[in-house]
């Protein structure tokens, strides 16, 4: 095994354990798991299948060559701030959050650009059973990538991952903010509703469903100006996910269940960034329903 060569995963939540474990078991790279005191040690069960894998990193100090961050968009910038003085130029920089993160990194950039920064998705389903234990779903993705080479420790991951689902690609820009947009629908139901699995949202979709993906969708297309999107394209492929996810348990509306704080603010909450809100009422009503709070607050 390469000993030589690690890779970072900052985040050690659901989709952090995933990526761990993959890299762990079937790439020739050293996993070094960063918390926000900095390198701690990883140990639990990953359930894979209908196997219970045991899933155990050591503590790993010193440099590492590639930087995954796998954290909730409310975490990113105060993490950030913390680890990327220890990255080394050159390194790359791959942030797999979920939501519009932009402003959360924007002013990041600058004093760091020295790295090389890169945005990407994970589609892959984890999530936390009755047990405790990371349950992994066999299907999905982890993508990044840009119009530049990759370097060669993203090269070695692509190619040992590949028959995982990891994949490199010129321009994850539509495949971001296709995301964006169905987390947003999707989670925002789920969370206002308080429905336990994302299939449950279905059964909305001919009412309030349909009127909030297309206020999403608009809000995206102010986001984002240069978006080619097509409306009708994202709304029927957003019905084939959730039938294709319909029994996966809404990670929002558990939160909201919980009394966990949500990542609405990077999804609806982006409303905040519109220059008329008031174009898009029911998505400001949804957004209060899922965080307790007055948009006028």
């Amino acid at each position: 095994m390469n000993t030589a060569v690690q890779i970072g995963i900052l985040g050690a939540g659901a989709v952090g354990h995933m990526l761990a474990y993959l890299l762990q078991e079937f790439t020739s790279y050293d996993v070094q798991i960063l918390g926000r005191e900095g390198p701690r040690p990883l140990k639990s069960q990953i359930v894979w299948g209908e196997r219970a894998l045991d899933l155990d990193i050591p503590l790993r100090s010193g440099a590492c060559q590639l930087l995954l961050v796998a954290l909730k968009s409310y975490d990113i910038k105060a993490a950030l701030r913390e680890q990327l003085p220890h990255l080394a130029p050159g390194t790359p920089l791959v942030i797999l959050s979920n939501g519009y993160i932009e402003p959360e990194i924007a002013e990041l950039r600058e004093p760091f650009a020295h790295l090389i920064w890169r945005k990407g998705i994970v589609t892959k389903g984890i999530k936390v059973d009755a047990e405790g234990r990371y349950r992994m779903g066999m299907q999905g993705e982890v993508i990044w990538g840009s119009r530049e080479d990759p370097t060669a420790v993203e090269s070695g991951c692509m190619r040992e991952l590949a028959a995982f689902g990891w994949h490199w690609s010129a321009d994850t820009c539509p495949l971001r903010k296709a995301k964006w947009y169905y987390n947003t629908v999707l989670n925002t139901l789920c969370a206002a509703y308080r429905l336990p699995r994302n299939g449950d949202a279905l059964r909305l979709f001919e009412a309030d469903g349909q009127a909030l993906a297309h206020e999403v969708f608009t809000l995206g297309c102010e986001l984002w100006p240069d978006w080619k999107a097509a409306e009708d394209e994202l709304w029927w492929e957003l019905r084939r996910l959730i039938q294709k996810t319909a029994d996966n348990e809404n990670s929002m509306a558990r939160d909201v269940r919980l009394g966990r704080r949500t990542e609405a603010d990077a999804l609806s909450g982006c409303l905040r960034l519109s220059a008329d809100p008031a174009r898009y009422p029911l998505l400001i009503s949804f957004h209060e329903r899922v965080t307790g709070k007055s948009w006028a607050l």
